[in-house]
């Protein structure tokens, strides 16, 4: 086996192996931030913008009201978290 043969496999050898293992290099690179929590922050936001309102339109319509302000203010800042995580 000449050098040429050898640079040959262990580049195709890699190649492979990078392919194969790249999702998990390109969730993890510190420039993309943090995936998982830019996902859990938008799922928090959306969560509280719904369930918000609907607890407090059981308490009666003021506090439905108070409510859907409270779960604005909670997806604004859930979603800027999220934003600011991951920058």
């Amino acid at each position: 086996m000449n050098l040429r043969n050898l640079i040959n496999q262990l580049g195709s050898f890699y190649k492979t192996d990078l392919l194969k293992e790249i999702h998990k290099l390109a969730g993890s690179v510190n420039a993309f931030g943090n995936p998982y929590r830019l996902i859990v922050y938008l799922l928090e936001g959306i969560w509280e913008i719904l369930n918000q309102p609907s607890e407090g339109f059981i308490k009666g319509p003021v506090e439905g009201a108070i409510g859907i302000f409270r779960g604005i203010i909670y997806f604004l800042r859930n979603v800027l978290a999220a934003i600011f995580n991951s920058l």
